[in-house]
């Protein structure tokens, strides 16, 4: 008797599979196949075609970019720039370059402003969108863009902002929009590639801040200083001890939510015996 693929085998049943060297899988079978061994061979074979196609789909809409600004791609796209993207932006290989273009986690503008040095629009940033993140990773953004929340942000280590802070979004070329405090010392004070930005309150992540715990005790008081944290439900990233003379400093990186919850835990350290002073800045 015929049956359908799907049909479920009952003890006793003999079987002839008819093949066909031209078939291919189907994504349904994925819905009633049994062992794991056959998952994995049907999602490796849609995962290959999937990348193919991104890759194809990358380089028709990387030729129509060019074409619209009358550019050549063997110009562009030179055994030279290419080694410089791969390079630049940890690509594996040439296909990898197309992949990122037709995935949608770059644009096809961005990669050759990059190439050119030109200075690229908020649409050509590198963008990763929900679809592409983990699942598993929950994924909330910490800033909006212009309105968008899924533009790729990074927050800045030479000024560490935090939830609360007044903020600056500025357009680099490999981290996306990058997110400084207002009165940040190493942002430009004019340029055409700040873009607003503003929190968005209804992520809970917490951030890195530097402080900075004045102290002239000869005692050692980091365990005083976990143990207030541990307490606030503040946790401890990194110590580093440094001595001026008579006094010892604990630069601290702290991890916390936002501003107000900074603004407690310097208030707790300041209260601990023989803390003179608690800055988020190395005075």
């Amino acid at each position: 008797n015929i049956v359908p693929f799907s049909y479920e085998l009952k003890d006793g049943d003999i079987v002839k599979i008819k093949t066909n060297s031209n078939s291919t899988p189907n994504k349904d079978w994925l819905n009633f196949v049994k062992t794991s061994q056959a998952i994995t061979k049907i999602k490796s074979y849609f995962s290959k075609k999937d990348h193919e196609e991104y890759v194809i789909k990358g380089r028709e809409i990387l030729e129509k970019e060019l074409r619209k600004r009358h550019l050549s791609f063997n110009d562009i796209f030179s055994s030279s720039n290419i080694k410089f993207l791969i390079n630049e932006l940890k690509f594996k290989d040439e296909d990898d370059i197309y992949l990122s273009i037709g995935s949608y986690r770059y644009t096809a503008g961005f990669l050759i402003n990059m190439i050119n040095s030109d200075k690229e629009e908020l649409s050509d940033v590198l963008i990763d969108k929900k679809k592409t993140l983990s699942k598993s990773s929950n994924h909330v953004s910490d800033v909006i863009v212009d309105g968008d929340k899924d533009i790729l942000i990074t927050l800045a280590k030479c000024c560490n902002p935090v939830k609360g802070d007044e903020i600056v979004g500025y357009v680099t070329k490999t981290q996306g929009v990058k997110i400084h405090k207002k009165n940040c010392s190493s942002i430009p004070k004019n340029s055409k590639r700040f873009v607003p930005v503003e929190w968005d309150y209804t992520s809970n992540n917490r951030f890195n801040s530097n402080l900075y715990i004045y102290t002239n005790c000869k005692d050692e008081l980091l365990s005083k200083i976990i143990e207030v944290a541990t307490k606030k439900d503040v946790k401890i990233q990194s110590f580093n001890t440094r001595y001026h003379n008579d006094i010892t400093i604990y630069q601290v990186v702290v991890m916390v939510r936002n501003t107000s919850e900074l603004d407690k835990i310097i208030n707790e350290f300041a209260k601990i015996s023989h803390v003179s002073k608690v800055s988020k800045e190395l005075i």
